[in-house]
């Protein structure tokens, strides 16, 4: 979820020229993803956020819904360990696979904790496994992208992220029949069903450990082999070796300024960028920690609601990546700016976003006071969740989709100097795909501290 735009530019960067691949190479890469391709669904679905079993959680543990303090544990977590993998650490296929079986470390710990764990002191441990999982999800993405860059056809990668609402949907699904089938009447009964289902989660890690570990006992040495054919090294002396160390360790400095560059372009665009937050904000403020977690509604209603909010927010941003973003200027008049164009012109998706938070705030503040009736009834909660999530999949997925296209607008508009107002050279790099994902973590850091403390 909030790697997928590093991660994918990452692939992109890391892979090899078409001209310098062969055809048996090319039909090799082509085999690979067909015969092992979905090692990296099945690795997205171990690395899912389950939420869902803080239901379970809280009468086990004999405290508050915890789902919160999950979600800023896993967010900074990841944020701090995106920072590290980018720009501090050297991966490769084996950070892939040691990374994989410290996850399968991590879900059997929640397993342990299941089962003999109480109060205050399981929840903790239960929240440093969440904020562990965020960690080890940021090594597995962006050491997964050179591996994909090796062997597979760039396109496999995105099977990763894949893989994360359809482990969400898939364990949460998981929970639901369990929860019919073993009872939830008694602790016992919930205890039971929070070690199988942290243990089917690790159970699907375990597969895919064996699986990315089998991949690397067969291809790992033509990967170490591939690099060095790449960098030459054979045929270098220890001082070019030394000098090109030092070169990769600019290159370091050189790419964080260069990401902070490519905020002074975030002016052309910052009305996606301001819709990319609040969408954002909707999502991981109310939803699913606030709403439906801490309502007055019965527990198998909140499981039930929080998979039809994954499920119909996946089901919107699959039918809203097609829509055309490019913007033309012949739509825009000549006594407008360019800003007053663009602003106008997503004027209703900004008026969306705020009838969206505005009526969760709404529905929030009735069902915690009590006010009014309606906010109380299942059916209505499950109606307006499925709305949210439909909501928020399509103004996730215009926000972020419609920031290239602005800088794409302006490279066609003149300054007074009769110069392109931007290059395309700008507009054609990974800056749009930097701000954005930056911003997104910077700003799920902040949301999901405020929703904790709300």
């Amino acid at each position: 979820m909030l790697l997928s735009t590093f991660g994918l530019r990452m692939a992109m960067r890391l892979a090899r020229s078409s001209k310098d691949k062969t055809k048996d190479e090319s039909f090799s890469r082509k085999q690979m993803s067909g015969t092992h391709g979905y090692l990296f669904l099945l690795m997205g679905i171990s690395m899912a956020t389950n939420l869902n079993t803080s239901l379970l959680t809280e009468k086990v543990f004999r405290c508050q819904n915890f789902a919160n303090k999950c979600l800023v544990a896993y967010m900074f977590f990841i944020s701090v360990a995106s920072f590290v993998a980018l720009f501090l650490c050297e991966l490769d296929f084996s950070t892939m696979v040691m990374s994989e079986w410290m996850l399968v470390t991590s879900h059997s710990m929640h397993v342990l904790v299941g089962m003999f764990g109480n109060g205050m002191m399981a929840r903790n441990i239960f929240i440093l496994g969440y904020g562990i999982n965020g960690a080890l999800e940021a090594f597995i993405c962006f050491s997964a992208a050179g591996v994909v860059s090796k062997l597979f056809l760039n396109s496999t990668y995105s099977l990763i992220y894949t893989g994360f609402p359809a482990g969400s949907i898939f364990l949460g699904t998981t929970q639901t029949i369990l929860n019919r089938v073993v009872g939830t009447s008694t602790i016992s009964q919930m205890r039971k069903n929070l070690v199988l289902c942290h243990g089917i989660h690790a159970l699907l890690s375990s597969v895919a450990g064996i699986w990315a570990t089998f991949l690397y006992i067969k291809y790992g040495h033509s990967v170490k082999e591939d690099d060095k054919k790449d960098e030459g090294e054979e045929n270098k002396t220890e001082d070019e070796k030394k000098s090109e160390s030092e070169n990769k360790k600019l290159s370091v400095g050189q790419k964080i300024l260069q990401t902070i560059e490519s905020f002074k372009y975030a002016r052309y665009y910052y009305s996606r960028l301001i819709l990319v937050v609040c969408a954002y904000f909707l999502r991981y403020f109310f939803f699913p920690c606030l709403i439906p977690f801490v309502l007055d509604i019965p527990h198998h209603i909140k499981l039930i609601c929080s998979l039809s909010l994954i499920l119909s927010e996946f089901i919107s941003k699959l039918n809203t990546v097609g829509v055309n973003e490019t913007i033309n200027p012949s739509e825009k008049e000549p006594s407008q700016s360019h800003a007053m164009f663009l602003l106008m012109r997503d004027a209703y998706l900004h008026f969306t976003i705020i009838i969206c938070i505005a009526s969760s705030s709404f529905v929030l503040w009735s069902s915690l006071t009590g006010r009014y009736h309606f906010s109380k009834s299942p059916i209505f909660i499950f109606c307006f969740i499925i709305t949210m999530g439909i909501s928020y999949g399509y103004l996730s997925t215009r926000s972020i989709n419609g920031c290239k296209p602005v800088l794409d607008y302006y490279t066609k508009q003149l300054d007074n100097n009769g110069k392109p107002m931007v290059e395309e050279k700008v507009a054609n790099g990974s800056g749009v795909s930097d701000v954005a994902t930056l911003t997104i973590n910077v700003a799920l850091m902040f949301i999901s501290v405020f929703s904790d403390t709300t």
